[in-house]
């Protein structure tokens, strides 16, 4: 999986960037407001990677300025409705800035991102509200984190299972039933769990 792409950017488009790898040349698609933060083409670039895999069995890749737009890229897309693209078109909004809007219950802010009406705005406000921080100072510290979690969460979160509390929930239970099993046996095991109940 891949989780984070430096190379040399070689250009960017309506949306999308193209970096080149050691000589491998990774199309992303990107959020207005990070392709606005990105430097000159011939310039050096880091982005964070989200890999998607679509129902046409063809592989996406996100990029992010940072690990906090990624992850609020996964939270937008845990919400019934709201796709890659519409997540996007919400980060275009400025993580803070729209962070704040959903926290605040501006749903007419939020019905500026493309592709988000009013009825989808209210339901980004049901869910995510009480579930983001103020702004990044407000997130849990880097050693109060569990990167093991965080790692298997986002892993299912890319093989297209959207009920991201579901998916907390069974890996914290195996996790707590298995203490000693490696990463790989984890997985399958919440896996196990995750398809029997239907996708989450």
């Amino acid at each position: 999986m891949i989780e984070r792409l430096a190379g040399r950017l070689l250009e960017t488009g309506e949306g999308d960037v193209l970096i080149d790898v050691g000589g491998i040349g990774f199309r992303l698609q990107v959020s207005s407001g990070t392709a606005s933060r990105l430097p000159a083409p011939g310039d050096e670039v880091r982005l964070t990677v989200r890999m998607l895999l679509h129902r046409e069995e063809t592989v996406q890749l996100y990029g992010f300025g940072g690990r906090e737009e990624a992850r609020l890229f996964d939270q937008l897309r845990g919400v019934n409705g709201v796709g890659p693209s519409v997540a996007l078109n919400l980060l275009s909004l400025s993580v803070s800035r729209l962070r704040q809007a959903i926290r605040d219950k501006e749903v007419k802010f939020l019905q500026g991102a493309p592709g988000v009406g009013a009825k989808l705005a209210r339901r980004l406000i049901t869910e995510l509200a009480e579930a983001l921080p103020d702004d990044e100072s407000d997130a849990p510290p880097p050693a109060t984190r569990d990167p093991v979690h965080e790692q298997l969460v986002t892993a299912f979160a890319n093989l297209q299972f959207t009920d991201r509390r579901r998916i907390e929930e069974v890996v914290r239970s195996v996790r707590a039933e298995r203490p000693d099993a490696d990463l790989q046996d984890v997985f399958k095991a919440a896996l196990s769990r995750l398809t029997s109940r239907g996708s989450a």
